[in-house]
């Protein structure tokens, strides 16, 4: 990959983040780096193909971690998350539409949900059997809660920015909102290891 064409991405990400998808143009761009539009043309003909290969080329080694075993390793999955989310804040500010714009990025987003899906899913399957979660209190219910739970994943960055919530303490505001929406769903046994063994140490930060 050429410097300019590397650099023109960088600021790109930056730019998406800071202004939004719809506030930069790419005369924006151009004038970020002290170059002509034409430039910026010459790697990306529009917008539209230049935030495609943002997202595509930065989602080149992103693989999920094993399905958790325990609520240990369901905790760093959720910091694994939520560092994607915030390297990748310019995406997920404008998750609904980047589906719009790239038929790509639609793919992309399709094969992440299947994967973080069943990976949620086989998780509280194991933690139950694990004695750390409570059983269903009706059919299906863990199918529900996990698709509520990946919503609240896929939209945490934007409802953080309406609210204007700082993101020094990105990996703890996000870690106990998470959690906040599983405890209650935990036996006696599980949630003495979230109070012991997860949230004690973001609880003092």
């Amino acid at each position: 990959m050429s410097d300019r064409r590397t650099m023109i991405l960088a600021t790109a990400r930056r730019l998406f983040g800071e202004r939004g998808y719809n506030g930069v143009s790419m005369r924006d761009i151009a004038g970020e780096l002290g170059c002509s539009v034409g430039n910026v043309t010459y790697y990306f003909k529009k917008k539209e193909e230049l935030m495609e290969a943002c997202v595509l080329e930065q989602s080149q080694n992103y693989h999920l971690p094993p399905t958790p075993a325990n609520l240990i390793q369901l905790n760093q999955l959720f910091l694994y998350i939520c560092g994607e989310i915030q390297d990748k804040i310019y995406y997920f500010y404008h998750y609904t539409q980047m589906a719009q714009i790239s038929r790509r990025i639609d793919e992309l987003q399709r094969a992440y949900t299947r994967d973080l899906y069943l990976t949620l899913k086989g998780a509280f399957d194991n933690l139950r059997e694990e004695g750390d979660m409570e059983r269903e209190a009706y059919a299906g219910e863990t199918e529900y809660f996990v698709q509520g739970l990946m919503t609240a994943m896929t939209y945490w960055a934007p409802h953080n920015a309406v609210l204007e919530k700082k993101q020094e303490n990105g990996s703890r505001e996000f870690l106990l909102c998470m959690w906040s929406l599983i405890a209650p769903r935990l036996t006696q046994k599980g949630k003495d290891v979230l109070s012991r063994r997860i949230l004690k140490k973001w609880l003092e930060k």
